[in-house]
C-alpha cells in the first residue's frame, strides 16, 4: 500500500483509484482524494500502522 500512496502523491490527478487485495481474500479500495463509494465505504478504524514514504 505504501507504493500506491507514493504513486498517488506523484499523480497530478485526484481521481485515481487502486484496488489492493488483502490476505484474507478481501479488497481494499484506495482513493487519491478520499473519494468514498456512497453507501459502501467504511472508515478503517482498525488501522494502526503507518505508511513509510
Amino acid at each position: 500500500m505504501s507504493t500506491v500512496i507514493a504513486a498517488f502523491k506523484l499523480e497530478e490527478t485526484t481521481d485515481a483509484v487502486a484496488l489492493v487485495g488483502y490476505n484474507d481474500g478481501g479488497l481494499l479500495a484506495l482513493f487519491a482524494d478520499g473519494f468514498p463509494l456512497p453507501g459502501m465505504a467504511q472508515d478503517a478504524i482498525w488501522w494502526t500502522g503507518k505508511f513509510i514514504s
